[in-house]
């Protein structure tokens, strides 16, 4: 890391790149010598910063459990954009009780199990119906071959990416939203900040989550959200039921996680948090004192 002396930096962290080679490019991960690189390049720019910005506790934890600094480390989690605060017009639609997952297709965000959840519940909700709107990073072909050989053809949407003024008028049309992320390293170690929690909970549409702490940092069970036990297929598929047939705790949910949304995750709110982290690091003496989280 190059830095103009006397000038102080900030490292963002939302997961580093030798946590994310091993699922995005596994040859290069078997590679010794670039992963030791790799990590040298990522100790140079950790260690001399003045800050570190991280998405999550989980992460920030991570990076102190491998020696870095806490006390230089602020945890300031994604924003929802301004859109999905007052969201304007939804894609079309079938009728029905519709469920929402927006988001990759990867292995670690666990769509497949929402697949199989949705194949519970599906026979004694017959109006029950899921759209995935999926990010486009990855081949959707397995997963359609999952619905179909679930007899979910007709209940199951797969859309392309949309644009955030119609995503979040979707998601705005949904009776809740999923965020079925796998019990996997991904997310318990590195951690995360899932945009589609912080977006959905921001149009007021309510959230069913796995019990991660990743998850647990942002929604609150029974108050602005719904948690599920981790890797427990019937567990979700029993709070999406919650959800799609219990009226009265849907409405609170869906006021309590807009209002929580407006607190914590509004860009003007994050705005103000970054502009108190970047005061603070630009008024250490020579940019050479840590700034320490609030």
């Amino acid at each position: 890391m190059r830095a103009v002396a006397g000038v102080p930096t900030i490292f963002e962290v939302n997961a580093l790149p030798s946590w994310e080679l091993g699922y995005a490019r596994p040859g290069m991960a078997e590679s010794p010598t670039f992963a030791a690189k790799l990590g040298d390049l990522e100790r140079l720019c950790l260690s001399r910063a003045n800050g570190i910005l991280c998405v999550s506790g989980v992460t920030r934890r991570a990076l102190a459990n491998e020696g870095f600094d806490a006390s230089k480390m602020q945890v300031i989690p994604n924003s929802a954009p301004d859109e999905c605060f007052s969201p304007a017009s939804c894609i079309e639609l079938p009728e029905g009780d519709w469920i929402g997952y927006v988001g990759g297709l990867q292995p670690w965000q666990g769509v497949e199990s929402l697949i199989d959840a949705f194949a519970l519940l599906a026979p004694g909700h017959p109006q029950a119906r899921l759209l995935i709107a999926h990010s486009g990073s990855r081949d959707a072909r397995a997963l359609e071959r999952r619905i179909a050989d679930r007899g979910l053809a007709s209940r199951v949407l797969l859309h392309d990416p949309l644009p955030i003024s119609e995503l979040a008028a979707t998601i705005a049309r949904m009776r809740c939203t999923v965020a079925p992320l796998a019990d996997t390293p991904r997310n318990t170690h590195q951690g995360c900040c899932p945009v589609k929690i912080v977006e959905s909970m921001a149009v007021g549409t309510p959230v069913v989550a796995t019990d991660l702490e990743v998850c647990r940092e942002l929604i609150t069970h029974g108050d602005d959200g719904w948690l599920v036990k981790r890797g427990d297929i019937r567990a979700l598929a029993l709070g999406l039921e919650r959800l799609l047939t219990d009226d009265e705790l849907r409405g609170q949910l869906a006021d309590d996680a807009k209002s929580t949304a407006r607190e914590r995750f509004g860009r003007a709110n994050t705005h103000v948090e970054l502009r108190r982290v970047f005061r603070s690091v630009a008024a250490s003496r020579n940019g050479a004192e840590t700034w320490r989280a609030s």
